[in-house]
């Protein structure tokens, strides 16, 4: 029986194999170059903070890597950096010399399942470990919880999540666009010209969460 007849008589052909991370990565279009930085050097590649930060404005993006401007950080921006400083401190400390910090020395708020299984970060990495051939199981967030009306005391934890090979498939779809909006932006628009603005509606686009907010057309600037 012909592969014809065998689908004429409703039984279905064997599904095609997916394709394997090589394969994808040969099928995505990633541009070779990216834009040159601020002190012309090229843009080697696109971290997670790199992507986010696009995504969330290019006029932001353009300005912290194209300009190479630097502002004095935010009362926000700057706790947020000191979390990170911290658990990072914490985890030294433990692995290093076996000791643990006060409360008074590092804090900051838990991560919940929720927000672990939907962040962007975790399909990065598995991304890359998947494109490797050397695939991770799962991601883990390793963080601490200061004590509060239910807590009693300083606690440190892991939340892990995993992505199914779907999502790392997009995952690794995104940043490819994310590359390809970047040159197309710096082509049609040069260095100098505003690359476009963050949702006026968006935390983004604040003077909380905006190094740039004050002097940005999309923002407060004129």
């Amino acid at each position: 029986m012909s592969a014809t007849e065998i689908t004429a008589a409703g039984l279905e052909e064997p599904a095609a194999a997916a394709p394997s991370p090589a394969q994808l990565a040969a099928r995505i279009q990633v541009p070779t170059i990216l834009p040159p930085r601020y002190d012309g050097e090229p843009i080697a590649h696109l971290s997670h903070s790199s992507y986010n930060r696009f995504a969330l404005c290019p006029e932001d993006w353009r300005r912290h890597y194209i300009l190479g401007e630097r502002h004095p950080p935010t009362g926000a921006m700057f706790l947020g950096r000191r979390v990170d400083d911290a658990i990072t401190l914490y985890y030294r400390q433990i692995f290093e010399r076996g000791e643990r910090l006060t409360v008074e020395q590092v804090k900051t708020t838990p991560l919940t399942q929720y927000k672990a299984d939907h962040d962007f970060q975790p399909a990065v990495y598995l991304a890359g470990r998947w494109l490797e051939a050397d695939p991770a199981t799962a991601f883990a967030f390793a963080q601490i919880a200061k004590p509060g009306p239910r807590r009693k005391q300083m606690s440190a934890a892991l939340v892990t999540t995993s992505r199914s090979v779907g999502q790392l498939r997009g995952a690794l779809a995104r940043i490819a666009q994310v590359a390809r909006q970047i040159v197309v932006s710096y082509e049609r628009f040069g260095p100098d010209e505003p690359w476009g603005f963050a949702d006026p509606s968006g935390w983004k686009c604040s003077a909380r969460y905006c190094e740039a907010w004050g002097s940005c057309p999309g923002g407060a600037g004129v």
